[in-house]
């Protein structure tokens, strides 16, 4: 029922926000199985006894009905790690809890609409959000898209046709593989290489080695000794430095060294569990080092990493959050005004709630007197001259009510910083409350966001009140849009689409 990890097809569009998928079930009966089966595969290879905690609290109802659900539920009050998966154990202890949850909670999944409340249940005892993306027939491409769950990290990617699938934005620490020219490589790529090399035909593995296919990243051939362990040992486990202080990699490896404590990291340990559910930490002092990453990349020839370090860092979950938001008040100096280096991850990820604490920066005369002259590197915002606090990209080129602005001033979303053309898009992953429907809706549905005034509006609402948005309520003057051009854009999208009611197209 539940199969292995494999890369996400390339041609896929899934295949930019996500790096691995693994096949679950049939849909819709399988789905309550399928998230809490992630769920869990978060927290365990994640290291998140928060999240375990949670998952504890939902089965103390039910751990004493049967031997099965008592032996999983002891399983995990120890420190797990990812080999449980593995174990049929595992698999029986978890199919018996889900069903009875299911009747516990009395959930139904007989339709599509049942199977989303029967998450949104599950999500809010978990306290975790998700998404279920719905495929078309036969393929891994988009259908439509639905979201659950309103609080807490977003862990659980479910993809659906008529059968169940789990998207993951991480790698496993499994699909890591080191052969002996000590570059840290991914399984399927080698296996990719080895069925071009082999054209599909049966080889023995002496064969497979005498077609030296070479290391992507060295150019030296893979050995026998490599092609063997690849495919013959069950016991060649990736292990990390934050699992053993000393890993099991050779002291010829090369080592970074933690901005904070200064703490020599293996290299390769360091690029793996950048990619990994645990995330970029230094294994003494638990500082992320997010911001080495990218440098370290291009100066040892990762190039494959690169943009599987992107797609990883996309959605980082509640532990790396809430350490980066840690290490950014250490960091913080003493004037709320002066700023620190900015980087393209330095807003701390917030909830929908929170983007409306967002308040008009204080007037210029006003900051000037809080900030001795000299004392710290100011930035100003080049749209409004206020000092920048908070921005969105790495060098503070526009506060972050101008440069959320920016991003919603054209027809099409503005990803780049319009100063230093750096992507920012991770604002739109945030969630905020539409004011015309009252509906949360991701920041990359929306047509336009103000932080000075609050004001937020979907694509769909946009277009049904014409485009009539207020002024902005601090500064009295129109939001900076070319409204007729953006409406016409809308209507003519959710029209194809189907969106769009049928009052609104016709007109």
């Amino acid at each position: 029922m539940v199969g292995h990890r494999f890369l996400l097809p390339a041609g896929s569009s899934l295949s930019g926000s996500y790096l691995e998928v693994r096949r679950i079930g049939g849909y819709p009966n399988s789905i309550a199985f399928a998230c809490l089966y992630q769920y869990i595969e978060q927290f365990v290879e994640e290291g998140n006894s928060t999240l375990k905690g949670h998952f504890l609290r939902l089965l103390e109802p039910i751990k004493g009905e049967s031997d099965q659900i008592a032996t999983f539920y002891r399983s995990f009050q120890a420190n797990v790690d990812c080999k449980l998966l593995l174990s049929a154990q595992f698999f029986i202890g978890l199919t018996d809890a889900t069903l009875r949850l299911i009747q516990r909670m009395n959930l139904l999944m007989n339709t599509d609409y049942q199977a989303v409340e029967t998450l949104i249940v599950l999500a809010q005892e978990l306290h975790c959000r998700g998404q279920v993306i719905f495929l078309s027939p036969n393929s891994f491409e988009t259908r439509r898209k639905i979201n659950f769950g309103l609080s807490g990290p977003e862990l659980v990617t479910i993809a659906a046709n008529s059968e169940l699938y789990l998207l993951y934005d991480y790698i496993a620490k499994d699909s890591f593989f080191l052969p002996e020219c000590r570059c840290l490589s991914l399984k399927y790529h080698i296996f990719a290489d080895l069925q071009r090399a082999s054209r599909s035909y049966a080889c023995t593995i002496a064969q497979l080695a005498a077609h030296n296919i070479a290391c992507s990243r060295c150019s030296r051939p893979h050995t026998k000794s490599d092609l063997e362990r690849l495919l013959c040992s069950s016991n060649d486990h990736f292990t990390l430095q934050t699992d053993q202080l000393k890993c099991s990699h050779t002291s010829e490896d090369w080592g970074v060294l933690c901005m904070m404590c200064e703490f020599e990291m293996c290299g390769v340990c360091f690029v793996a569990q950048a990619l990994t559910a645990k995330g970029p930490f230094c294994a003494k002092c638990k500082t992320p080092y997010d911001l080495q990453v990218p440098s370290v990349l291009s100066r040892h020839s990762y190039e494959w990493a690169k943009r599987c370090f992107k797609i990883a860092m996309g959605n980082r979950h509640l532990e790396f959050n809430e350490k980066k938001q840690a290490l950014e008040q250490r960091l913080i100096v003493p004037s709320r005004n002066s700023v620190i280096p900015f980087h393209s991850f330095s807003l701390p990820q917030k909830s929908r709630s929170e983007f409306h604490s967002y308040f008009p920066p204080a007037p210029q005369h006003v900051q000037a007197k809080r900030e001795p002259e000299g004392m710290f590197l100011l930035r100003k915002c080049k749209n409004c001259t206020l000092l920048v606090n908070y921005s969105l990209c790495s060098m503070g080129c526009y506060c972050i009510a101008c440069a959320v602005g920016n991003i919603y001033s054209s027809i099409d979303l503005q990803k780049k910083c319009f100063g230093c053309n750096e992507f920012i898009d991770s604002f739109l992953k945030e969630y905020m409350d539409c004011k015309g429907c009252r509906q949360v809706v991701k920041g990359l549905d929306m047509a336009y966001v103000c932080l000075r005034c609050k004001y937020t509006i979907c694509e769909l609402c946009f277009v049904t009140l014409e485009g009539r948005i207020p002024l902005c309520s601090t500064t009295q003057v129109p939001h900076h849009l070319n409204i007729l051009a953006k409406l016409k854009s809308l209507e003519k999208r959710l029209g194809r689409s189907g969106s769009l009611p049928v009052s609104s197209y016709s007109s």
